[in-house]
């Protein structure tokens, strides 16, 4: 398909001319991306240190190495008598430490689906993850993209 010297000098001239209209809204726009930009290079170092360094206080303190190590747990506190029996318990809230080869495996699999159902998929970075992250923000959209769930399952919850 050729299209004539005279329409092809036309759409050049329409576009030339196009390029020459001064458009005031592409200059501000422009300059806003420019002034994020510049922000967001200079904020966000700034925010780093600031964290590291925990101006003012207003990020708490970090917890030390054996803190971080060795939480200590919110578990109820057993009265036990003499001869073993146990007389009661005090708590707040009803907790006892089990170990991960005691929970049940529908348990495990319920969670595993319920959080990250690409768990066995990834390393811990989950970047199709991110991805919906970084367009929910963009869109303002709070569920990002959403994304149909493979079947990628283990085998006792796929139909």
């Amino acid at each position: 398909m050729s299209t004539s010297p005279s329409s092809t000098k036309t759409i050049k001239s329409k576009i030339s001319s196009f390029l020459k209209t001064e458009k005031p809204w592409i200059r501000k726009s422009v300059k806003y991306v420019w002034i994020g930009f510049l922000c967001f290079l200079l904020g966000f170092p700034l925010y780093i240190y600031t964290v590291s360094i925990n101006l003012f206080g207003a990020f708490g303190e970090m917890p030390s190495l054996k803190e971080v190590e060795n939480p200590e747990n919110d578990l109820s506190s057993e009265v036990i008598s003499a001869d073993g029996v146990s007389l009661g318990r005090y708590f707040r809230y009803n907790r006892s430490q089990v170990h991960f080869n005691e929970l049940s495996e529908d348990l495990v699999n319920t969670l595993i689906i319920s959080e990250d159902h690409r768990f066995y998929n990834h390393s811990g970075l989950d970047f199709p993850a991110y991805v919906r992250v970084l367009f929910g923000l963009i869109t303002l959209n709070p569920q990002g993209v959403v994304v149909p769930l493979r079947s990628n399952l283990p085998k006792i919850f796929t139909p």
